[in-house]
């Protein structure tokens, strides 16, 4: 499996990638939403695990982008932000992408290894 973090918080991509080890899985990772992007273009994956609030190109940019993109658009997304899965702007994005099914799931920060994992095999079947 082959998965990419995309967060600006050097911190949080750290601690994802600490509790992804025992996934075995190869882990790519970009610390704002072009260079995530980029990467998404240049090689395909499994799994996007993306922040929504980053500085530039936040990860709702980044979400669309993805959407209008064939080669991109299927690619499963887990969406993780300091703000409460319950807020306006969290609900208007799960929305508007309701319907491509491309956001997978949503995490707030800062959440435990166990809900991670959890949500990747609950996305990801094959992670399990």
């Amino acid at each position: 499996m082959k998965i990419l973090i995309v967060d600006d918080e050097m911190d949080t991509v750290t601690t994802v990638k600490a509790f992804l080890f025992e996934l075995a899985a190869e882990i790519d990772v970009a610390y704002n939403g072009k260079d995530g992007l980029n990467k998404l273009k240049q090689s395909p994956f499994d799994l996007l695990i993306l922040d929504f609030m980053m500085s530039g190109m936040s990860g709702l940019d980044v979400c669309k982008i993805m959407k209008d993109n064939p080669k991109l658009r299927d690619i499963p997304v887990l969406l993780i932000s300091a703000l409460p899965i319950t807020s306006p702007e969290l609900d208007e994005l799960l929305e508007e992408f309701n319907q491509t099914q491309m956001i997978r799931g949503v995490l707030e920060k800062p959440f435990s290894k166990k809900e991670l994992l959890d949500e990747i095999s609950r996305i990801v079947p094959a992670a399990a």
